[in-house]
């Protein structure tokens, strides 16, 4: 029976996080434009946001795709470079 508990309150605050994120999201302008990216949701909305601060603070969305450590897959040689596809290291 304590495990059964236990997990009923982890429900328990976990829809009432979830509750207070969507009220958060539907006062912030940045969040909503972010959760409307297909594949982004609540949770990576408001993270971004959070973590961002001011989205203006970045001059375009490739500044703000470096500082999240999405960078351009580069190739090439003799001093010509070759940007190819976006991915992420870990």
């Amino acid at each position: 029976m304590a495990r059964r508990s236990h997990h009923a309150r982890l429900y328990s605050r976990r829809d009432a996080l979830t509750h207070t994120l969507q009220e958060w999201m539907k006062e912030n302008q940045a969040a909503k434009a972010i959760a409307a990216i297909p594949g982004v949701g609540l949770l990576t909305a408001t993270a971004a946001v959070a973590t961002m601060g001011d989205a203006k603070a970045f001059k375009s969305g490739r500044e703000f795709a470096a500082w999240l450590g999405l960078v351009p897959a580069q190739t090439g040689s003799g001093g010509k470079i070759e940007l190819q596809g976006i991915s992420k290291s870990v």
